[in-house]
């Protein structure tokens, strides 16, 4: 079993704490007498790889061994999820080209577009996500998301002719900000209700929220 947990905001970060790290109770059966199994070195891209730990149940009946990854990683991902964003979102706004942010992330072209075809598929309902959530805090309110118009003729100018994809990364582009607002309402609603499971700590990265966090949101309606 996988879950993953919010275990610092770097992998620097991540370094220092994962040893202090224990998971408050195994998610299944709910028991806090839990000891470390072992780890395993995890590939973090271009940086030295970082322990990943197991953990064992010790409570009768379970025993169980789960693994514990930090949320800087996406499940089956071996590159950091920062890694990946700063590629998607290069791209996204035409800063770089998928060979120019690929260099830049250390993998080929075609991871990057991989990366990018993966996150743009999704735009649209990442934004009706947040537009929903929102809206459910501010009823009566009406997020609108106006996409960066300026880019279109700049894709059209790199041979990208599918009108559907082009909306797509227009969408992918305008997310960073949107998510910054989602965060910042989280962030009032931890305040007022310390504890708030759904939300508990936020991924550092965009894109990190938008995989895991934004479904709980709608489903648990924001508590």
């Amino acid at each position: 079993m996988l879950i993953v947990d919010h275990i610092g905001e770097t992998l620097k970060e991540y370094r220092l704490l994962c040893g202090r790290y224990f998971p408050e109770a195994r998610p299944t059966c709910g028991s806090n007498r839990l000891r470390v199994h072992d780890h395993y070195m995890h590939n973090a891209g271009d940086e030295e790889p970082v322990p990943i730990y197991r953990y064992r149940c010790n409570r009768r009946g379970c025993r169980q061994i789960f693994t514990v990854l930090p949320d800087l990683f996406e499940p089956g991902q071996s590159i950091p999820t920062a890694t990946q964003e700063k590629a998607v979102f290069q791209y996204a706004a035409t800063v770089s080209t998928c060979s120019q942010a690929a260099e830049t992330a250390g993998v080929s072209a075609s991871t990057v577009w991989r990366w990018v075809d993966r996150a743009a598929g999704m735009a649209a309902q990442w934004v009706a996500y947040m537009q929903t959530w929102l809206h459910s805090l501010h009823p009566g309110s009406h997020v609108a998301v106006a996409v960066n118009e300026t880019l279109r003729p700049r894709w059209l100018g790199r041979r990208l002719r599918l009108v559907d994809k082009v909306t797509r990364l227009l969408l992918l582009e305008r997310l960073p900000g949107l998510v910054t607002e989602c965060r910042r309402e989280a962030k009032v609603i931890m305040q007022r209700l310390p504890g708030t499971a759904v939300l508990a700590e936020l991924p550092s990265t965009c894109l990190g929220c938008c995989w895991r966090v934004l479904p709980r949101l709608i489903g648990s309606g924001g508590t």
